[in-house]
């Protein structure tokens, strides 16, 4: 892939790379977010959570990285995965412990250029702190599914980049 010009809304600059296409929160508390009282959510930058009403909904952020076939470098989405309040309940006492987990989960975020995915079957793998968990898409006839098993072509990869972020323009490579 060819790095571009993007703007980061993170730090109100712009930069030369190839960015992680990121949602900044889950689908349901990016609609909630302003209509709910703020004791109803807990929102952070690596979890989130609806509190009320019953029962909570628990929100990890995780990496889900596509291969690009002929590139060392995938494609990153930052994505939210929601996961029972079980693996919840593990998954911060693995935060404390830094012991591995698999996790079952589902996507809370449609991803970008990737219609139907929302609410997939996903498996969230843990990795040591501060690396977020990786998303592996839980075999599925989706074209996710199809995109982190077989790759992308160079062109595909560049063209879901440059619809995904707000790009700036693209640099020679």
């Amino acid at each position: 892939m060819k790095p571009v010009h993007y703007f980061c809304p993170d730090c109100d600059h712009a930069h030369v790379g190839i960015p992680a296409i990121a949602r900044i929160h889950p689908d349901i508390i990016a609609e909630k977010i302003h209509r709910a009282l703020p004791w109803r959510l807990q929102v952070g930058d690596d979890v989130c959570r609806v509190l009320y009403p019953k029962p909570r909904r628990s929100f990890i952020r995780a990496n889900l990285d596509i291969p690009v076939i002929g590139e060392t470098e995938p494609l990153q989405y930052g994505l939210w995965v929601e996961l029972s309040e079980q693996d919840f309940t593990r998954y911060q006492r693995y935060e404390r412990q830094d012991i591995p987990l698999v996790l079952e989960g589902r996507l809370a975020n449609e991803a970008p250029e990737f219609p139907g995915t929302f609410d997939i079957p996903v498996r969230l793998v843990t990795r040591p702190f501060p690396l977020r968990p990786l998303i592996h898409p839980v075999e599925d006839d989706n074209d996710l599914w199809r995109a982190y098993d077989d790759g992308l072509e160079d062109w595909e990869a560049q063209m879901r980049l440059e619809l995904s972020v707000s790009v700036i323009g693209s640099t020679a490579a």
